[in-house]
């Protein structure tokens, strides 16, 4: 009996357990609608937490949600329909409302509150749990998100370090340079002159100045400059001053990775540095039999101080930087005057500070024009930097575009203003029996034309800029300047005719 069993019982295991060709039917769901008199809800029998604090299954939050057990008449806040079985009752995930089915086919990424946010939050980050939500949250979703992150500090932080690697590392190559100048004027007193001397091996007293920084060569197979492989042609050369291996490239066919340079052209660069006696002694700058294996690298590590000396001595950068801080200055005045003029509180206070603004954009305009016609030539109608100047061609053009943009802003604001307080004409109704008179003071013939002049100067500013978009064909905004100019000279019109014989 007990082998019967024992043999039954794989089999009893074997059918109780599912094949896994056996298709699982899925277990049903059902729902239980509870109705009352305030109306009726839906809800699974299958036990969880449906309370409104406890989050959903996505995570995101349910504490906003409406409940519809309060509501007698539950209607879609977008199409008015009545909320029900057949319709639909749904929350949207975003604001909590209750909408149907048809206004609920949407997602949106959304996180839970933080701090003193009440419902959630758009995330488009990977943070974000896509979500069901209404059409007008869907809707507001589509406007363009803006995630800032400031990493100025970190910037700041990693700028350092990199700047105090390259300060360290000018240092011991401008350490390894004194070592190696000392040497080999000590050299060449102590031994005699030899053609044989030119192709001997390099030292230990060479290899002493890099110490364990001298790369072998049995380990390197290409410039680790340019990346070069070396063969029979581009052989394996040490520099002096790092001990880095390199390639010979004198005549810049790759990356100028090395070359054979006289120690005179470094000594005479670089004068103050601390040599020997017997160095400051014995060495001779036209001595050009002194030479050593540099490599690029360490030839702009040594002369970054003199570079930098040696730019800030150009004339050329002293000349254009003197222009720029005299209209810095006027630029810096007209900012401080032009919210002066436009709050005068007095009539003889607004024209005397209109006069000292219509003299200032005048000033500034003569000095663009000036610094166009001294760093700028014409070139078929194409305004271009002068040949001497090229280097700082950047600098030029920038100057100048922010300076023209600068003025043209002022005198459109400046134009506004003394439009705004243009004095109003009250004199009287003439009689025939009368006597003609001046209909215009003194005071509002020289106010009339100062504004006519800062017209006309603007006029001019926006006829160079229709030429310029024309030629850089930025036709969208042609129309704004054409109006602005017909604008401009219909005013102008205006102010000669009311000057009369007055006028320029």
């Amino acid at each position: 009996m007990s082998r019967r069993s024992d043999s039954k019982s794989p089999l009893s295991d074997r059918a109780k357990s599912p094949s896994k060709n056996t298709p699982v039917t899925p277990t049903k769901k059902i729902n239980k609608i509870s109705v009352s008199d305030k109306g009726f809800s839906i809800g699974d029998i299958t036990k969880r937490d449906t309370s409104p604090a406890s989050p959903s299954r996505n995570g995101i939050t349910r504490s906003h949600w409406k409940q519809s057990q309060s509501q007698s008449q539950i209607t879609c806040k977008i199409c008015g329909k009545r909320l029900n079985v057949k319709n639909g009752i749904v929350n949207c995930r975003k604001c909590g409302d209750l909408f149907c089915n048809d206004h609920t086919h949407y997602r949106v990424k959304l996180r839970n509150p933080v701090g003193d946010e009440r419902i959630p939050q758009y995330e488009s980050s990977k943070d974000g749990v896509w979500c069901r939500c209404c059409e007008t949250c869907f809707e507001q979703s589509r406007v363009t998100e803006v995630n800032i992150r400031d990493r100025t500090k970190e910037f700041i932080t990693k700028r350092q370090e990199q700047l105090d690697l390259n300060k360290l590392h000018r240092t011991k190559v401008q350490r390894n340079f004194i070592r190696l100048a000392n040497l080999m004027v000590e050299k060449k007193s102590s031994q005699p002159k030899s053609i044989l001397s030119l192709f001997q091996n390099v030292d230990d007293d060479e290899k002493s100045i890099t110490g364990a920084n001298w790369a072998m060569d049995s380990n390197v197979t290409n410039c680790t400059i340019c990346f070069t492989k070396f063969n029979f042609l581009i052989r394996k050369h040490h520099c002096r001053l790092c001990g880095e291996i390199v390639c010979d490239d004198s005549n810049g066919v790759r990356r100028n990775c090395s070359m054979h340079v006289p120690l005179s052209v470094f000594v005479e660069r670089l004068p103050n540095l601390n040599y020997s006696t017997k160095f400051k002694d014995e060495f001779d700058l036209r001595d050009d039999e002194l030479r050593f294996r540099c490599c690029v690298i360490c030839k702009n590590s040594l002369l970054h101080d003199w570079k930098r000396d040696y730019d800030s001595s150009d004339f050329h950068y002293e000349e254009i930087f003197a222009l720029y801080e005299g209209m810095l200055v006027k630029k810096q005045y007209i900012e401080k005057m032009m919210p002066v003029h436009e709050g005068g509180t007095s009539t003889e206070d607004e024209a005397k500070m209109g006069h000292k603004l219509t003299m200032s954009l005048k000033d500034l305009e003569n000095s663009i024009l000036y610094f166009k016609k001294k760093f700028f030539y014409k070139e078929k109608e194409t305004l271009l930097v002068r040949e001497e100047y090229q280097q700082y061609n950047r600098i030029v053009l920038n100057i100048y575009q922010g300076m023209g943009t600068f003025l043209h802003d002022n005198l459109v604001q400046f134009k506004a203003i003394s439009d705004r307080n243009r004095p109003q004409e009250l004199t009287p109704p003439k009689e025939d029996n009368e006597p003609m008179v001046p209909r215009l003071t003194k005071k509002q013939i020289r106010e009339l034309r100062e504004q006519l002049m800062v017209l006309n100067e603007q006029k001019f500013l926006v006829e160079n800029q229709i030429q310029q978009f024309t030629k850089d064909r930025k036709f969208d905004e042609l129309d704004s300047l054409i109006t602005n100019k017909e604008e401009i000279s219909d005013t102008i019109s205006q102010l000669e005719e009311e000057l009369g014989e007055f006028g320029f």
